[in-house]
C-alpha cells in the first residue's frame, strides 16, 4: 500500500516535469520591418529612447531630432536641438524631463517638457585642464541621487545636478579607468572596466554620496580560455535577479551574481557571437531576454530563465535580413523598446522600426506543434486523473488512520481502564 502509494506520487512528479518543459517552452521569434522613418541627414550618429517609450532621441551631423514615436505607424519629428559645438554624448534626466548634451569642454543643460520646443536651462564648462574629454557614451546621470557623471580623459568625475543652473563637482569617482562603466538601478553600486588589462571590474559604493568607497578593487571577469581575452562593451545589469552580464571580444558573455556585494562571483559564461566582439547588451528582465550584438552586425536575442542554458530566440542579420545591406552599426545606433517588443535601428539616414513577433509556422513545423500539442492534451489528462486517483487514496489513508486511532484510544482505554478498577478493588 505505502510503495504504491509514493509510486503515484513519483508518477505524477515525473509526468509534471514532463508537461512543464512542453507546456512553457519558449517559441522562435522572429524580427519583422514594420516601418522605416527616413531623416533629412547624412548619418545617424547615436538613438536614445524615453523611458516612457514615447519619444526617441536621434543625434545626427546636425543636432539632436526628437521624434514622437507613440504611433509606430506614424512616427513624427516633433523638435530639434541645434548647437553650436559638435555633440559628443547625451543623457537623459527622465525624472526631471531634463536633456544633458556635452561637447568639448562643456555641457547643455535642456528641458524637454515641451519635445516640439526644447528649453536651454543652461550652459556649463567643466573644471578641467584636459582637452577633447568627452567621447561618445561619456556621460550617465543617478536621477534619484541628482548626480551627473563624466568621463573626462581616463577620471570618471561627479558633479551635483540638484541645481541645474549651478551643477557642482564634487570628486573624482575612479581614476585609470577604461570606459564610463554602468550605475545599477538601485543607484548604490557604479561598476567601471580598468583601462589598463580590461579584464577586470572596479566597483564603487554609492549608497553614500558624501562617503563614497571603494566597494572591490577586481573583480576579474574569470577567463580560461586564453591571454587575449577582453572585456568589449559596457555591462549590463539585470536588477530582478542581481545578475551583471558583461560581453567579450571573442563573443562569448561572462554572468555575474552581484546579490552579496561583498562576494560577486562569475556564474555562467557562453559563446553568443562565434569569434565576434560583442558590441552592446540589452537586458530586458521581465521577459527573461538578453539581446546581444556584435561587431559582425548580427543581433541575438536570448531567453535567460535558466543562466546556465541560454536559448537563441532569433537572429538578425543586418546585412542580410532588411531590405538592404547596412555598412555599419555600432552600439549607439540600437534601442530596445521592452514594453512594445521593438527594435529601433540607426541605419545611414533612416530609422528602421522592428517588431519582434513569434515565427509563423511552415508545413512541416505544425504537424510538429499540433502532435506535441496533442500530446501534452493527453499528459495533462493523465495528471488531471492520477491526481483524482492520489487525492482519493489520500482520503481512504486519513480515513483509515482515524479509524485505527480510534480502536487505539478503546484498547489504552480498556486496559488503563481495567488496571484502574482492579486498584480500586485491592
Amino acid at each position: 500500500m505505502k510503495n504504491r502509494f509514493y509510486g503515484s506520487i513519483a508518477k505524477v512528479g515525473l509526468v509534471f516535469v514532463v508537461w512543464v518543459s512542453v507546456a512553457h517552452g519558449v517559441e522562435k521569434e522572429k524580427f519583422q520591418l514594420i516601418d522605416t522613418v527616413k531623416l533629412s541627414t547624412t548619418s545617424i550618429n547615436r538613438l536614445l529612447l524615453h523611458p516612457s517609450g514615447k519619444i526617441l532621441f536621434v543625434e545626427d551631423v546636425d543636432g539632436l531630432k526628437i521624434v514622437d514615436i507613440s504611433d509606430l505607424d506614424n512616427p513624427v519629428v516633433k523638435g530639434d536641438i541645434k548647437t553650436e559645438e559638435r555633440i559628443g554624448c547625451f543623457v537623459l534626466d527622465s525624472a526631471r524631463n531634463i536633456l544633458f548634451v556635452g561637447h568639448q569642454s562643456t555641457i547643455d543643460i535642456f528641458s524637454i517638457e515641451n519635445p516640439s520646443k526644447p528649453l536651454l536651462v543652461h550652459t556649463f564648462k567643466l573644471e578641467t585642464s584636459k582637452s577633447n574629454i568627452i567621447s561618445i557614451g561619456a556621460l550617465s546621470v543617478a536621477t534619484k541621487k541628482q548626480i551627473l557623471f563624466v568621463l573626462e580623459d581616463k577620471d570618471i568625475v561627479m558633479y551635483d545636478i540638484k541645481n541645474l543652473k549651478e551643477p557642482k563637482k564634487m570628486s573624482i569617482l575612479i581614476s585609470g579607468v577604461y570606459s564610463l562603466g554602468v550605475l545599477d538601478p538601485a543607484e548604490k553600486l557604479f561598476f567601471s572596466s580598468e583601462y589598463g588589462s580590461k579584464k577586470s571590474f572596479v566597483v564603487m559604493n554609492l549608497s553614500d554620496p558624501k562617503e563614497i568607497r571603494l566597494e572591490k578593487s577586481k573583480i576579474d571577469v574569470g577567463i580560461d580560455v586564453g591571454e587575449e581575452e577582453r572585456i568589449a562593451a559596457s555591462p549590463v545589469i539585470d536588477q530582478d535577479k542581481n545578475l551583471l552580464y558583461c560581453g567579450l571580444i571573442s563573443g562569448k558573455i561572462a554572468v555575474f551574481d552581484i546579490s552579496d556585494i561583498s562576494n560577486f562571483k562569475r556564474v555562467g559564461i557562453f559563446e553568443a557571437h562565434h569569434n565576434a566582439s560583442i558590441n552592446l547588451l540589452i537586458s530586458d528582465s521581465k521577459r527573461n531576454r538578453l539581446f546581444s550584438v556584435s561587431a559582425t552586425k548580427e543581433i541575438k536575442v536570448w531567453y535567460m530563465k535558466d543562466i546556465n542554458k541560454p536559448v537563441a530566440l532569433q537572429t538578425l542579420n543586418l546585412n542580410e535580413d532588411l531590405d538592404e545591406p547596412v555598412e555599419s552599426i555600432n552600439s549607439s545606433n540600437v534601442v530596445f523598446d521592452s514594453a512594445r517588443n521593438v527594435l529601433f535601428l540607426g541605419v545611414n539616414n533612416e530609422i528602421k522600426i522592428l517588431r519582434s513577433e513569434k515565427e509563423s509556422f511552415n508545413s512541416e513545423e505544425r504537424i510538429i506543434f499540433l502532435k506535441s500539442k496533442k500530446k501534452r492534451e493527453k499528459e495533462e489528462q493523465e495528471i488531471k486523473k492520477l491526481r483524482e486517483d492520489l487525492k482519493e487514496k489520500e482520503t481512504k489513508l486519513k480515513e483509515k488512520t482515524k479509524s485505527m486511532k480510534k480502536k487505539d484510544d478503546s484498547w489504552v482505554n480498556y486496559f488503563f481502564g481495567g488496571i484502574s478498577s482492579s486498584s480500586t478493588e485491592d
